[in-house]
């Protein structure tokens, strides 16, 4: 029963994805759509989601749960940050290249993937509380660390803490740790606003993969990953589009930066979803 469940779980989530993939591929959603979407969820609907998570009931444990898997996560972010100044250090990388592989390689996509996965899980209830705290665990790390690596010298500043979705985490924590209630009219709009969170952010996850291959890129950085796709080397290439070496490597690199950045997405949420199918044998 429960394989039987989760199969569904996973055929729902794939179908969302598909539907974004569809959309963008059609030329139904635009990359302007699909920036005003990511925005409208990330600042409305998830701030509502996190307050419909505070309705979870006869459950005591679960805030000690939440703060173990903050500090839990937190120690992984640390450890991932280490590996990545090793992997700096034996590479020879400059600081701007340490900074994007800090941020690329820890990025752990609560919100679009991990509010599905662990809603699909878990419960949307349960899911939703430790999503929400997964996300408040990565933006103490990424604003006060990964951010002062792409701006050196700059302080840490409150305000970068203030965004509506962490304002809507500290409230349902508030809610969980004290047991209060929002009035039932609240709790039903939240409850019906955030239930809009998971379907359209798979949807954006399609949208992404869409956009995610060679030929998304500027016409330059995809010319010269197909050639080294093809196996040429960054003289051979420089020498064939009449550019600089130096050229070739800014753009290549550019160019596996931005795929990478998409692709890791879709990394994470299969490689979740095998998971959770060997869990299950």
């Amino acid at each position: 029963m429960a394989f039987g469940v989760l199969a569904g779980q996973i055929t729902v989530i794939f179908l969302e994805v598909l539907l974004g993939y569809v959309g963008a591929r059609s030329g139904i959603i635009k990359d302007r759509d699909s920036k005003f979407l990511s925005d409208f969820i990330m600042k409305l609907l998830l701030p509502c989601t996190m307050l419909a998570g505070a309705a979870v009931e006869g459950e005591p444990e679960l805030l000690t749960q939440a703060g173990i898997l903050f500090v839990l996560l937190l120690l992984l972010f640390v450890a991932t940050t280490a590996l990545c100044r090793v992997s700096s250090w034996l590479h020879h990388d400059t600081p701007g290249k340490y900074a994007v592989l800090v941020g690329t390689a820890a990025m752990p996509n609560c919100g679009f993937i991990g509010l599905p996965l662990c809603s699909a899980l878990l419960g949307a209830a349960r899911g939703t509380v430790f999503a929400g705290m997964a996300m408040a665990s990565y933006n103490v790390w990424f604003f006060t660390y990964v951010v002062c690596l792409f701006r050196p010298g700059e302080k840490i500043r409150l305000k970068t803490f203030i965004t509506p979705t962490n304002i809507a985490t500290v409230a349902m924590l508030v809610l969980l740790a004290t047991g209060w209630r929002l009035p039932a009219p609240v709790q039903q709009f939240c409850s019906a606003v955030g239930g809009c969170t998971t379907p359209l952010a798979l949807m954006i996850v399609g949208v992404l993969l869409a956009d995610s291959d060679i030929r998304a890129l500027p016409s330059e950085q995809s010319r010269i990953i197909r050639l080294s796709i093809a196996g040429f080397k960054g003289a051979e290439i420089a020498r064939r589009l009449g550019i600089s070496i130096n050229t070739v490597k800014t753009q290549k690199y550019r160019g596996y930066r931005s795929l990478r950045l998409k692709l890791s997405k879709f990394v994470f949420l299969f490689g979740s979803l095998l998971a959770l199918f060997a869990d299950l044998k």
